[in-house]
């Protein structure tokens, strides 16, 4: 599935929530379950789910507020603090549609190699993450 690179001066606002990704286990009867064991990229960072939103366009010029994520590689948790404008380093966007019930759920799922909020520098000291959401 394609994806495409956002602008440097994309902006997100940011819920103050971050979640560390984990990988998945595979049970011996196929099913999977989510590890303990955190999830890394290339490199060896660890990767995290920077929660944000932003306002998309809807039907008939309609907008509309989305909460997602964005996962970036940091060697600590990043904190960023709520309510506040962050940009993102390399953010690539891919969408997805899957059906859920009896309707169909777009899946927005976004990476980039770093984030600054608002009068910071971004986290350039952090080795850059390459792995880039692929399908």
């Amino acid at each position: 599935m394609a994806g495409f690179l956002l602008s440097e001066s994309h902006e997100f606002e940011t819920t103050g929530i971050v979640n560390p990704v984990f990988e998945w286990a595979r049970n011996s009867d196929g099913s999977s379950k989510r590890s303990d064991v955190q999830s890394v990229n290339d490199k060896g960072v660890k990767l995290w789910d920077v929660g944000v939103t932003w306002i998309e366009e809807g039907a008939e010029g309609r907008q509309t507020e989305v909460l997602g994520d964005v996962r970036v590689a940091s060697l600590e948790k990043p904190e960023p603090k709520r309510h506040k404008i962050t940009r993102f380093k390399n953010c690539l966007y891919v969408a997805s549609s899957r059906i859920v019930g009896n309707r169909a759920v777009t899946v927005h799922r976004f990476t980039a190699d770093s984030w600054a909020q608002a009068g910071s520098n971004p986290t350039a000291n952090h080795p850059q993450a390459t792995q880039k959401e692929q399908s």
